[in-house]
């Protein structure tokens, strides 16, 4: 009885460890991730989304932010830190009364792309489309 209680605590103790040490994950980091264009997959996204007529486009654009071109974007923008990014902060402030756009938030995709865009320096990238 003795040995059979000594190999099942042998065995739980074993169990335990394959369990535990299998749970380790790697973090993946930024670099690990493909290259977020701006003309193709972040651009798009203001321009349809902020820069309507009325918002942040147009001759008279609100708050004087244009959301039509890479040069006018990154006056909001801190390359590498998306928190510290005025544009980013905005449309990722849900108890924000100023969260951006008001009427139709952007969808969870969307952020994340602009957010990984942001992390990976907010580069002013072209992308080719065919691959």
């Amino acid at each position: 009885m003795k040995v059979l209680l000594s190999n099942l605590s042998l065995f739980s103790t074993f169990l335990l460890a394959v369990i535990f040490s299998s749970c380790r994950h790697e973090a993946m980091g930024v670099d690990s991730l493909e290259t977020v264009c701006f003309e193709t997959q972040v651009l798009p996204i203001f321009q349809t989304s902020c820069a309507i007529s009325g918002c942040h486009g147009g001759s008279h654009p609100e708050e004087g932010f244009d959301a039509t071109s890479y040069s006018s974007i990154m006056k909001l923008v801190e390359p590498g830190k998306p928190q510290k990014s005025e544009v980013y902060r905005v449309i990722t402030s849900p108890l924000n009364p100023e969260m951006m756009p008001p009427d139709r938030p952007l969808t969870k995709e969307q952020r994340t792309l602009i957010e990984v865009w942001i992390l990976q320096g907010a580069k002013n990238t072209s992308c080719s489309t065919t691959k």
